[in-house]
């Protein structure tokens, strides 16, 4: 309140300096109307407090996001045992068997399953606890494959190809930053670049998500506004507000994020995948647990974890027949596993 009686004060003394160095509409008295000096006083109020950098100036002190005293998962993403088959055979689960004779499987598009885009546009609290994280736990992609996975599986193909003309994605996770609060932050790297760095493609899954600063997967964040428009200053008290304690802030987590594509393979504790005469073919790339963390510069006091990414057992079986667990077998007989694009696989860019 004692600021913003200060602010009003600046203002007055401001507004009156300007009214009286006006040349002032005469009366019959010699006095300045009132409306014009109440239009200087708005005007000047406008391009130095409270008027707001869509006007031409600074954002009053008083006018500032809030910052919360605690923030636990905020703006946060969790997946557990999301599953994808996608043009495939496969038994999965506890007890599952999946068999298939003459039945070819086709998928013309791509596929994706449980990939996470996060943006930190929210402020941390004095306290951060896995605010802006994603958690990924059992994400398991089938594609373009027979295969058995779980504690007792199996899955056989007969005379029965697997195609996929697009890409196979899972438990991909990108992190990126864009504190609305603060201006100075440089641009985070787009999407394209991240693509790039890490052999991630435009997932399909998250193409139509929108967040703060960003359009669609893919596109390039949109520049920031200016700080304020009144000769390129920043108001003095526009400064980024501190966190005390920030614990696994803007983190990746992920565990048995397991990715089956185009192969033949049996995966779990008793697992068997059989084909005869039944090609596995997928056209495109297998990307799967890739991370980028678009870090931020810590601001916090005291930092544990942050911007950090852990991966445990991230499988990835690509244009392969494979028997993977503790009693498993992947069995083949004029079957070619063909891939035509590349295979990526837990790769991780902190930049």
């Amino acid at each position: 309140m004692q600021i913003k009686k200060a602010g009003a004060v600046a203002v007055g003394a401001l507004a009156t300096v300007a009214a009286m160095g006006a040349p002032a509409a005469a009366t019959t008295y010699g006095h300045a109307p009132t409306a014009d000096k109440a239009q200087a006083m708005r005007a000047l109020g406008s391009q130095f407090l409270g008027g707001g950098t869509a006007r031409g100036g600074w954002d009053a002190p008083w006018d500032q996001e809030q910052q919360a005293l605690l923030s636990v998962g905020t703006g946060s993403a969790l997946t557990a045992a999301s599953w994808q088959a996608c043009g495939g055979v496969g038994g999965w689960g506890v007890i599952a068997a999946g068999v298939a004779a003459s039945s070819p499987n086709t998928v013309v598009g791509d596929c994706a399953n449980a990939n996470i885009k996060l943006s930190q546009d929210t402020i941390p609290g004095v306290v951060s606890v896995l605010s802006d994280t994603a958690v990924s736990v059992a994400s398991w992609q089938s594609c373009g494959s027979v295969i058995g996975g779980g504690v007792i599986a199996v899955g056989a193909a007969l005379q029965s190809p697997n195609t996929v003309l697009g890409s196979c994605d899972n438990s991909n996770i990108v992190i990126t930053h864009d504190h609305g609060y603060n201006t100075h932050h440089e641009e985070s790297a787009s999407l394209e670049e991240v693509a790039n760095a890490t052999a991630l493609r435009k997932v399909p899954a998250v193409k139509a998500a929108t967040t703060r600063g960003y359009n669609t997967w893919g596109a390039t964040k949109a520049a920031p506004a200016a700080a304020s428009r009144h000769g390129g200053w920043d108001a003095p008290w526009d400064v980024e507000p501190m966190t005390f304690l920030s614990v696994g802030t803007g983190s990746a987590a992920q565990a048995l994020s397991w990715q089956v594509c185009a192969s033949t393979a049996g995966m779990g504790v008793i697992a068997v995948a059989a084909s005869a005469s039944s090609p596995n073919t997928v056209l495109s790339d297998c990307n799967n647990a890739n991370v980028w963390i678009d870090q931020d510069d810590p601001t916090a006091l005291i930092s544990v974890l942050d911007n950090s990414s852990v991966n445990i057992a991230p499988w990835q079986v690509c244009g392969s027949t494979i028997g993977g667990g503790v009693i498993a077998a992947g069995v083949s007989l004029q079957s070619p596993n063909t891939v035509f694009g590349n295979c990526n696989n837990a790769n991780v860019t902190i930049d």
